[in-house]
């Protein structure tokens, strides 16, 4: 069953592939492109795309990076327009792939955001990789989602513990290094009480930042308390193992001035966390904007789009129009009625008047079929469709025979004439569609027809 889910979403990708979304115009300016490609690439990844949809991403920030190398370097404008249309085309596909994944994957999406607004440090980062490694071979398995329910609940799982233990490094890793250098400095020799109320208030720490890590307010006194312990401890120790020769005041002052100096140093030390959380939320706050920009411009540059495809459209009307006009200018009332039907062009032949019961074609057709050649060769024919009509007279079986042997006969001529054979698709409809009534003798031999539908290659390609 995998392997046939996983079949039919390639070929649903791989004709996603096969379609890009929209192409570059002449007037497409490449830096601002790529600017606008650089904000949206930062946003596909604050949306998770990197892990959910990571093939794509990986093309869309390779084919980004090189168009972003040329444009530094003054290279070709159509090889920098080429590489900003493949990172274009593979975010819009991140974007579909993603889409597919975003409710299954949900949780683990939501656990993995909490792990990074925690902040990812130098020792949680390889573990991050290892589960976002785990993660990716998920979503790169092509695999329609609904397949890893447990897969998915133990990655969630995952991330979770790892947010937790990046609140901890956050919060603690201050305070441990503290309670670590007061053991190699001798805690244990001078300052032995000191060292388990420190330790105490540490485990105290951590568990309450597991019972509420969402809830930083809630964990924040314990924390504080940790921090302070840990500095009461090493201010010790070092005062202890340096008190030879001194007075116990002296002990006390030194252990004084250095808790001071460790509190000084915590307090340095969390200005500069809370001023590069700051400068987080700034470059947050910038990426907003610009993100807003590049849709604002995304705006305009769709509006552009559909504004010159309208004309082109319009242009593409008036010359097909033109040619219209032509063609019925070359056909008498009596040949043929010409008329546009949606897409097509239909031209009823009028002066095919076969008998009834036969589909042979008058001599007096012949000069009527060769402007009908004529006609397809000027609307650049894809595809022709020659419908045979009869009257009523004889029985349904009878008439369908004689109906696609009177479009076989149009087909023939007009293959004689040099029209490939592989552009002419032949239908009867004996007298299912009649044009007047089959009770006049009038009646009947205009309902003995033939229809020419042609699509011309504009429409088909």
């Amino acid at each position: 069953f995998k392997i046939l889910a996983a079949a039919a979403l390639c070929s649903t990708l791989m004709a996603c592939a096969s379609s890009p979304r929209h192409s570059y115009t002449p007037n497409t300016v490449p830096e601002t492109e790529a600017q606008k490609l650089n904000t949206q690439l930062q946003d596909l990844r604050k949306q998770q795309l990197d892990v959910m949809s990571p093939d794509h991403y990986r093309k869309a920030e390779k084919a980004l990076n090189q168009a972003n190398n040329e444009i530094k370097d003054q290279k070709d404008r159509t090889d920098i327009l080429n590489h900003l249309q493949i990172a274009h085309d593979e975010m819009e596909r991140a974007r579909n792939t993603g889409n597919e994944w975003k409710s299954e994957l949900a949780p683990v999406t939501a656990a993995r955001q909490k792990v990074l607004d925690a902040g990812v440090t130098d020792q949680s980062r390889p573990k991050l990789s290892v589960i976002d490694k785990d993660l990716k071979d998920i979503t790169e398995e092509k695999i329609e989602p609904g397949h890893y329910t447990e897969e998915i609940s133990q990655l969630q799982r995952r991330y979770m513990d790892l947010e937790y233990k990046s609140i901890q490094e956050h919060q603690l890793q201050g305070a441990r290094d503290m309670i670590k250098t007061a053991k190699d400095e001798g805690a244990k020799k001078y300052a032995a009480k000191t060292l388990i109320e420190a330790e105490t208030n540490m485990l105290s720490a951590e568990r309450q930042i597991e019972a509420n890590r969402n809830q930083p307010e809630l964990f924040k006194d314990s924390v504080n308390l940790a921090k302070n312990s840990a500095r009461e401890l090493l201010a010790i120790t070092l005062a202890s193992k340096d008190a030879k020769g001194k007075t116990p005041e002296q002990i006390a002052l030194a252990a004084r001035a250095k808790e001071k100096e460790l509190a000084a140093m915590d307090m340095k030390n969390t200005a500069i966390q809370s001023r590069v959380t700051e400068l987080r939320q700034e470059t947050s706050s910038q990426d907003a904007a610009l993100s807003k920009q590049s849709k604002a411009l995304d705006q305009q540059s769709y509006a552009l789009a559909a504004t010159q495809a309208v004309n082109a459209g319009l242009a593409s009307q008036v010359e097909q129009d033109a040619k219209l006009k032509e063609i019925e200018n070359r056909f008498s009332k009596q040949e043929a009625l010409v008329y546009r039907q949606g897409d097509s062009v239909v031209i009823r032949l009028k002066n095919i008047r076969f008998s009834t019961s036969k589909a042979d074609l008058p001599a007096a057709s012949l000069t009527t079929l060769s402007k009908v050649k004529d006609a397809l060769t000027d609307l650049s024919a894809e595809k022709v469709i020659v419908e045979g009509h009869t009257d009523s007279v004889g029985t349904k079986e009878i008439n369908q025979q004689i109906s696609e042997k009177r479009a076989e006969a149009v087909s023939k001529y007009l293959t004689a004439q040099g029209v490939p054979a592989s552009e002419i698709q032949t239908v009867g409809y004996g007298f299912e569609k009649p044009l007047m009534s089959n009770k006049t003798k009038e009646g009947r031999a205009t309902n003995r027809r033939v229809d020419i539908v042609i699509t011309p290659a504009s429409v088909t390609e």
